[in-house]
């Protein structure tokens, strides 16, 4: 019965190593390469590694709530999309370039 437990939780372990670790080099690759250009970069220079970042956030969120209820990580879940459409909603004026005041910008600073 142990062993069976063990085969389980091994495969899970390689078959989300194996997930993560392409979707994290594939995140890498196209997102260090601009540390080494030296003129202006743009959003849309980000947005490869932003695909790859959006399927690894998926990975891990899967292999974190893996052993929870189907009910609850959909509650997580959903708690989850309210952040990223608030987020959305709150910072577009920078993607879009609609009206946004030096106030505004102040606040939406992360750190001090």
């Amino acid at each position: 019965m142990n062993t069976v437990i063990e085969h389980k939780t091994s495969a899970k372990v390689v078959k989300y190593d194996m997930l993560c670790g392409f979707l994290f080099i594939g995140w890498g690759l196209h997102y260090f390469p601009f540390y080494l250009m030296k003129r202006q970069l743009f959003i849309h220079h980000y947005f490869p590694a932003l695909y790859f970042a959006i399927l690894l956030s998926c990975a891990v969120f899967d292999l974190v709530t893996s052993t929870l209820r189907p009910r609850v990580r959909l509650q997580i879940a959903a708690v989850l999309a309210v952040i990223a459409i608030w987020n959305f909603v709150y910072l577009s004026p920078l993607a879009y370039g609609n009206p946004w005041t030096k106030a505004a910008c102040k606040n939406a600073r992360w750190l001090k």
